[in-house]
């Protein structure tokens, strides 16, 4: 297989690697053709930088108008195939699964409250298809100041950071954090093969420690889990986040993927939603 091309940046910029990006990166490696982004009118904001010669059904929801401003600021500049107001999702949801079918790759770039975040990661988790991608932005918030739990305008990570650990811990699906860009959370949902070659195969390789049955991850678990102050719990998440989030660096990351001997998963069929829910 051809390498894989590093992202390039603007002119006489380093080569920049986002979430968008490392939806590109794993699209074209993996032969993804049909991509769905659940944001909000602040967030995601890189969709027209989607490579549309791969991605060639690139489906959008968007919700929290009202709850970001952006409905009295004149609504959002940002296409959306399904739009709601508040924040609860079901109705656009429900419009997806009756226009498409299982998906190839996504984005969640939420509204950044732990609660949504759980609910986007898990909604758009059971609707990939078996070797399916999952990107999740804003997962290794570097301040304190970018995870308050409440809605901030302006620079806001929120606890999408904390919904990951969390909904990592219960999936035994293969994960890693790529550090860029705020943090871009990759969890691969295993082919139907024994041996999966897919993003899975390739993903299950970074053993960083992970929640591997270690002593040290028992205690990491049971630490996290007793953690109720939000600015400890923060804390202790800058120590550890290597092991929670299992980290890997861009560079490390491009390596990966171009070593990866992958074979392209089948094109998304006209139907037949995946089903399941967080083990």
């Amino acid at each position: 297989m051809a390498p894989l091309p590093e992202p390039v940046g603007s002119a006489g910029a380093p080569p920049a690697l986002d979430k968008m990006a490392i939806v590109n990166l794993l699209a074209r490696r993996f032969g993804y053709r049909r991509f769905l982004e659940l944001s909000t009118p602040t967030t995601g904001l890189r969709f027209d930088r989607l490579d549309r010669q791969q991605l060639t059904e690139a489906l959008r929801i968007e919700y929290g108008r009202e709850a970001t401003g952006s409905r009295r600021r004149g609504g959002s500049e940002q296409p959306a195939d399904w739009s709601t107001d508040g924040l609860d999702i079901a109705a656009p949801l429900a419009a997806l699964d009756a226009a498409a079918g299982a998906i190839d790759i996504a984005l969640v770039d939420p509204f950044h409250t732990y609660d949504q975040s759980l609910r986007d990661i898990e909604a758009v988790w059971r609707r990939l298809r078996p070797g399916g991608a999952l990107v999740v932005h804003d997962c290794l918030p570097g301040h304190p100041a970018l995870v308050s739990p409440n809605y901030v305008d302006g620079a806001w990570c929120g606890e999408t950071y904390r919904a990951f650990v969390d909904i990592t811990r219960a999936l035994a699906d293969p994960f890693v954090t790529v550090d860029v860009d705020y943090g871009c959370g990759v969890i691969a949902r295993p082919g139907q093969a024994a041996r999966d070659e897919g993003l899975a195969g390739v993903l299950a390789t970074v053993r960083r420690g992970g929640h591997a049955d270690t002593r040290y991850a028992r205690y990491l678990e049971a630490r996290w889990s007793r953690l109720a102050d939000d600015g400890r719990r923060f804390r202790f998440f800058r120590r550890h986040r290597r092991r929670l989030a299992n980290v890997i660096g861009g560079a490390a990351f491009i390596r990966l993927l171009a070593a990866a001997s992958a074979r392209p998963i089948p094109v998304s069929p006209a139907g037949g939603r995946s089903t399941g829910s967080v083990r």
